[in-house]
């Protein structure tokens, strides 16, 4: 998967709604720290096309958004049920 930012890190929060647990997502860019919100993650794949993946074992997972039932969207990946569990295997992202 060539296209799109690797997600290598991300901020945790204490919540234990899926759509809250992960406050920041992360990692690099041409040699640059990127750090973004999960909010403004979810609005750039929705209005803008950007694209985020994780490597999981040697392997390209795509990141996509996924919709409570009450409206709330976060990130998770292909593989995860309703938690984002792959995201939240990753390491804190520095400060």
């Amino acid at each position: 998967m060539s296209d799109g930012l690797r997600i290598m890190c991300i901020n945790r929060t204490a919540r234990a709604e899926a759509h809250q647990r992960i406050r920041n997502v992360g990692g690099f860019d041409n040699g640059s720290r990127w750090c973004v919100s999960q909010a403004w993650a979810v609005a750039a794949m929705e209005s803008r096309g950007y694209k985020f993946f994780v490597f999981v074992k040697g392997r390209a997972v795509r990141v996509i958004t996924h919709t409570t039932p009450d409206g709330k969207k976060y990130l998770k990946t292909d593989l995860d049920g309703e938690q984002p569990e792959t995201l939240l295997q990753l390491s804190e992202c520095p400060a």
